[in-house]
């Protein structure tokens, strides 16, 4: 096993953490607080085991997971009032908004929550919140 070494001071002095704090270190030369990566040599043909607990294997999106379960009220775009300036879409924090050039404002249901924010920018008062119907 190679011993590992603070990338602060350069020096083999790392203690674990017990506790909360498992899988980190501290150097008990400079007191640097870091991940502890456990580095072990490997010739070729051998087998390590490697035991996965807790461990993000690829980034989270909300693709994958649709987000707007618990809205209470939802956007309605009147398409014949809205002037397509884009407005609403830069202020949705959920970007759920399109705009299309022809229809104007569209709004993906998914992933909207609701929060009314897109209402009471629009200038022209296109959308309006109504409630939710399940």
């Amino acid at each position: 096993m190679k011993k590992e070494i603070c990338p602060v001071c350069k020096e083999e002095n790392l203690k674990l953490f017990i506790g909360g704090h498992t899988g980190q270190y501290e150097c008990k030369s400079c007191g640097y607080i870091g991940p502890l990566i456990i580095s072990k040599e490997v010739r070729p043909g051998e087998k390590i085991k490697i035991n996965v607990g807790a461990v993000i294997t690829e980034p989270g999106s909300t693709i994958k997971n649709k987000t707007a379960g618990w809205r209470a009220l939802r956007p309605v775009v009147d398409s014949k009032k809205c002037i397509k300036c884009g407005i609403c879409w830069m202020y949705c924090p959920d970007s759920c908004i399109k705009i299309d050039k022809k229809k104007g404002a569209v709004i993906d249901y998914n992933f909207c929550k609701g929060d009314g924010i897109c209402s009471k920018v629009c200038p022209v008062k296109a959308i309006k919140m109504v409630k939710e119907e399940k």
